[in-house]
């Protein structure tokens, strides 16, 4: 029955079970090398993040006391952030330090200081021009009048309009 003349399956299985062998083989590498990937991937992200936290703590030390707690103050609301480093919630303090999040190689130490010192230097102003009692805002405006009237029982300090500038920004989405 055998027309075409060809071996009989048992001649077959030398090379089956070769062909099995190093499909597993090449399987198995490529599991390896996946893995390898992998774990140089979270290696790179976790230097990242120590030079990240590296750099923060510099920061820290060369900001002012009255606002080193408040200027600092993350925000982890973001799941997508990889580094889990978290926003800064002080919009202007997030926007100056959002390009050395991202590639925390480029902060050099004249930068982190030039960084600390407008840092400072705004919530310095804050403090020196009255902003928390909104002197700016006119008493014979209704509108004003109201507003400061409102802002006055909740703003009495730094932390406070930290976190109702974070609340806002929260609910604005």
């Amino acid at each position: 029955a055998n027309v075409l003349g060809a071996p009989e399956p048992e001649a077959y299985n030398d090379f089956n079970n070769s062909f099995m062998e190093i499909d597993e083989m090449v399987k198995a590498a490529l599991r390896g090398r996946e893995r390898l990937k992998v774990e140089r991937s979270q290696n790179r992200q976790k230097k990242k993040k120590e030079k990240i936290e590296k750099f923060l703590g510099d920061l820290s030390q060369l900001l002012d006391e009255p606002f080193r707690s408040e200027a600092l103050t993350r925000g982890y609301s973001n799941c997508f952030d990889k580094f889990e480093t978290g926003k800064m919630i002080v919009p202007f303090v997030n926007e100056l330090l959002k390009p050395y999040i991202d590639a925390p190689s480029k902060m050099k130490p004249s930068i982190l200081k030039e960084i600390a010192q407008m840092i400072n230097e705004k919530f310095r102003l804050i403090l020196d021009k009255n902003f928390l009692r909104l002197d700016f805002l006119s008493e014979d405006d209704a509108f004003e009048r109201r507003l400061k009237e409102s802002f006055n029982d909740h703003i009495t300090s730094l932390d406070d309009l930290v976190k109702f500038g974070q609340f806002r920004h929260h609910w604005a989405g």
